[in-house]
């Protein structure tokens, strides 16, 4: 209308016939009119929508957002009313039922989730019971149940794995016991979940031996594992000793004789039975005792036994020699 006008106006001014003059003079003035009307209808359609806008801010509900750490509770939900709540609810803090309450996962808003567990960030939003109990506690305003969702950040719980000490008889398999530090107590771990070090780090992969210093520790691989649950941060992975205690053994010393006068140059050896306690493919001669015989070189029966001095026997086993 107002492009009209102006359109109008010029044609009149350009006129040199003065019915036209006049006609297009009129024309321009109508569409003013037109104009400054639809100018005064746009104040009025604004001055409404900014009242709107005001009496639905004064009737929001705005939820409150925490944050807890893995394994805690979620606190009850608490929000803010609006002052168009009336005197009674105006401007108040209220906690919401477990009901009113829905939350859903920020990098997937269309799950809805009663109560979020893992590590994460969520929207706190009403759930239509919530929207309804809202409006029962100021039915006379329609713009009561729109709200401002809060949110939830679950952050990781700090955790340590720790590792048990360890005594295992020489040639028996370690049982390890840890507790991964997620909930519970110790447990049973597999063959990879841990690995073995000698006091200057070397890893090791064969037999542990008596009488060396060794170090339990979590395998790269299994700290890899327990890493990957993001509900946790670890914090560190504690180490273990574990000692090798030797493996009691019985050895029999075979008999033998020898004619009086005779020179007594025989080697005194173990019987086969004594075999049968070794473990690890060890051998007799592995065990290195050293036996010896009563002396007496009179006809009669002597004894034979281990001989008192043990510092080269095979320090893996704690040997009786009968």
């Amino acid at each position: 209308s107002n492009q009209a006008a102006q359109n109008a106006f010029a044609a009149a001014k350009q006129a040199t016939v003065d019915e036209t003059i006049y006609t297009q003079g009129q024309t321009g003035y109508k569409n003013l009119v037109q104009a400054q009307n639809l100018l005064a209808k746009f104040k009025v359609d604004l001055t409404s929508l900014k009242d709107s806008n005001q009496t639905v801010k004064e009737s929001l509900t705005t939820l409150h957002s925490q944050t807890i750490t893995y394994g805690d509770p979620i606190k009850t939900v608490e929000a803010d009313l609006g002052t168009g709540f009336g005197s009674t609810y105006g401007g108040q803090t209220i906690s919401l039922a477990a009901e009113y309450v829905t939350f859903t996962d920020q990098e997937d808003p269309a799950t809805s989730l009663a109560t979020p567990v893992n590590v994460g960030k969520y929207f706190i939003n009403l759930t239509a019971a919530g929207r309804a109990y809202l409006q029962t506690l100021s039915p006379d305003n329609t713009d009561v149940g729109l709200f401002v969702s809060g949110s939830l950040e679950i952050d990781p719980k700090d955790t340590t794995a720790t590792l048990a000490p360890v005594t295992v008889v020489y040639g028996d398999t370690p049982s390890v016991q840890g507790n991964l530090g997620q909930g519970g107590g110790d447990q049973g771990l597999q063959n990879g979940d841990v690995e073995v070090r000698t006091a200057d780090q070397q890893l090791v992969t064969g037999r542990l031996q008596v009488g060396q210093t060794y170090t339990l520790s979590y395998s790269p691989a299994k700290q890899a594992e327990l890493q990957a649950n993001s509900n946790y941060q670890y914090q560190s992975f504690g180490t273990a000793r574990l000692t090798v205690s030797p493996r009691p053994i019985t050895v029999t010393a075979q008999d033998y004789g020898i004619t009086y006068g005779d020179e007594d140059s025989r080697q005194f050896g173990l019987t086969s039975d004594s075999t049968v306690a070794l473990v690890k493919g060890d051998q007799l001669s592995d065990l290195r005792v050293g036996l010896v015989r009563d002396a007496g070189e009179q006809a009669g029966t002597y004894n034979i036994s281990g001989e008192t001095d043990h510092s080269q026997w095979n320090p893996n086993y704690q040997i009786t020699a009968v």
